[in-house]
């Protein structure tokens, strides 16, 4: 009977053994992952800083875009507007010329009744001429 309890201790006392041995094992391999995950924590945290600088970089840029964007609409707008305005300068123009060449018609035609006038008043003129020059030659004789 002690002797199985020797044998069941012994027994213990080499699982116990192997098991601390392989406890040791596992404590080295986590120490060493410990210092790697050191080394990566300073990696993760210029990977941060990176993060941070580019994330305020992006936001930056989303600012420009946004600001680029509305300058754009607002350009754009004015466009459509000076298009309606070039329609309605068009519309107007070709009144203009419209109007312009009834214009040089009715002064054509004006021309050509003063020229008329100026012709009749001439001859008129040239008979009026003549009758004083006819009256005053009978009052000489």
């Amino acid at each position: 009977n002690a002797e199985n309890q020797l044998k069941a201790t012994i027994s213990e006392n080499e699982r116990l053994q192997k098991s601390s041995e392989g406890n040791e094992q596992t404590i080295a391999e986590l120490e060493e992952k410990v210092v790697s995950m050191k080394g990566r924590e300073e990696e993760f945290k210029v990977s941060l800083d990176e993060l941070k600088t580019a994330t305020f970089r992006n936001d930056r840029l989303q600012n420009i875009n946004e600001r680029k964007e509305d300058t754009i609409a607002e350009l754009e707008a004015k466009i459509a507007s000076m298009k309606g305005r070039e329609k309605d300068l068009e519309e107007t123009s070709r009144h203009l010329q419209t109007a312009h060449a009834s214009l040089a018609k009715k002064c054509q035609a004006l021309e050509g009744r003063l020229q008329f006038a100026r012709d009749w008043f001439e001859n008129e003129g040239k008979v009026v001429q003549q009758q004083v020059d006819q009256i005053e030659a009978s009052r000489a004789t």
